[in-house]
């Protein structure tokens, strides 16, 4: 996992979540990360959306939500496309 990358995804999620990122690794997932819900879920996807210039499609979401790890991984494989 390119730390590169998870270290910008950690950055987002740190604000879509409103938690500290030393509270944020690859392993946080909804369960984890209290904030995590519909909405802010939307905010992030938006927000590497943005940051990494790519569209995120709705299987893509799903697995995004498991966890910041699949979000490394979905937003990974968007930028070899």
């Amino acid at each position: 996992m390119s730390s590169e990358v998870l270290d910008q995804i950690r950055q987002i999620a740190a604000d879509a979540f409103n938690e500290p990122i030393e509270k944020i690794d690859a392993s946080s997932s909804p369960e984890t990360i209290e904030n995590w819900d519909s909405l802010t879920h939307l905010n992030f996807l938006l927000a590497m959306e943005q940051l990494f210039e790519c569209e995120i499609d709705p299987d893509e979401s799903e697995q995004a939500g498991r966890s910041i790890g699949d979000a490394v991984d979905v937003v990974k494989k968007k930028l070899t496309e």
